[in-house]
C-alpha cells in the first residue's frame, strides 16, 4: 500500500496451498450452499512453486451481504484485499475483475488486474500487486505504463502499485488476525474498549485493559484486533500483536 496463540477455528474459512513443481491446470470449486461463486475473468487457482494462493470467502455491500469465495496468488496480495475489506467506506470488491489487451515491446498482451475496488462514493480503484524486486525493474515499470495507458476509460478512477515488500510475514499474520476478528461482532466490548483507550491518552500495553474491563481477556483480546482493523487503534504491526504489544488510540 503482516503468533499469538488463538484458536485456528476462526481460520476455518482461509485454505492456503503451495503446490508442486508441475504446473496443472486451475483448481475449481464446485457450487457450495451459501456461498457464491468466485466470478473473476480469470481463474489464478492454478499451482505455483513459489507462492501461495489463499482462498477466503468475503462480504460485501455489493453482494447485500452474501459470502462469496475469492482467490488470491499471494498472501501478499491477501493482505492487501484484507486491508480494503475492513475499510468502511468500501462497497465492493472484484479479484481479477477483467482483461485488459495492450501492446509491449511489438508484442500484444492481455493483463488482468489484481482488485478493483468501488467505495461508496462509486470511486472506482484498480490495484496492481507485485514483490518489489519485479517492481523494482524498469522492464515492469515500462509494462505498467502501458497497462495504464491501456485501461478504457470509465472502468477505474486511477491506478495504484502495491509492493508486497510492504507486507513482511508478521505483518500478514496480524492482518490476517485482524479480517478473522472483525467478522466477529461484539460492539459492547469494542465500545467499552475504545473509551478506556480515550482515557489514556497516549500509548498503553493490552494487558493494561485487561484490570479495567468486565469482559474475559479473550473478548478484548479479539476486540483490539477489531479495533485494529478499523485503524480506531495504532501498533506497530511488524512485530506480533499480543497482550503486552504497545497500543494508541486514534483521535
Amino acid at each position: 500500500m503482516s503468533f499469538y496463540n488463538v484458536n485456528h477455528d476462526y481460520f476455518d474459512e482461509f485454505i492456503t496451498e503451495k503446490s508442486a513443481t508441475i504446473k496443472m491446470s486451475a483448481l475449481e470449486l464446485g457450487k457450495i450452499e451459501g456461498v457464491l461463486p468466485f466470478d473473476g475473468a480469470r481463474n489464478p487457482a492454478y499451482r505455483s512453486a513459489i507462492s501461495h494462493r489463499v482462498w477466503f470467502t468475503y462480504k460485501t455491500a455489493a453482494d447485500n451481504f452474501k459470502k462469496r469465495w475469492a482467490v488470491t496468488e499471494s498472501a501478499g496480495e491477501a493482505t492487501v484485499a484484507f486491508e480494503a475489506l475492513m475499510c468502511k467506506d468500501l462497497h465492493d470488491i472484484k479479484f481479477q475483475p477483467f482483461m485488459v489487451p495492450y501492446e509491449f515491446d511489438g508484442a500484444h498482451y492481455h493483463h488482468t488486474p489484481d482488485l478493483l475496488l468501488t467505495m461508496r462514493s462509486g470511486y472506482r480503484r484498480l490495484v496492481y500487486v507485485r514483490h518489489g524486486s519485479s517492481l523494482a525493474r524498469g522492464k515492469t515499470q515500462r509494462q505498467i505504463r502501458a497497462i495504464i495507458d491501456a485501461v478504457p476509460k470509465g472502468l477505474a478512477n486511477d491506478f495504484i502499485v502495491a509492493n508486497t515488500d510492504d507486507f513482511p510475514r508478521q505483518r500478514r499474520e496480524n492482518v490476517f488476525r485482524m479480517y478473522a476478528f472483525c467478522a466477529e461482532c461484539d460492539p459492547e466490548v469494542d465500545e467499552a474498549v475504545q473509551k478506556v483507550a480515550h482515557r489514556y491518552g497516549g500509548t498503553f500495553r493490552m494487558l493494561d485493559l485487561f484490570p479495567k474491563l468486565s469482559f474475559e481477556q479473550k473478548r478484548i483480546f479479539q476486540s483490539c484486533y477489531r479495533l485494529l482493523g478499523r485503524k480506531q487503534l495504532r501498533a506497530n504491526l511488524n512485530n506480533v500483536v499480543h497482550e503486552h504489544s504497545r497500543l494508541e488510540c486514534v483521535q
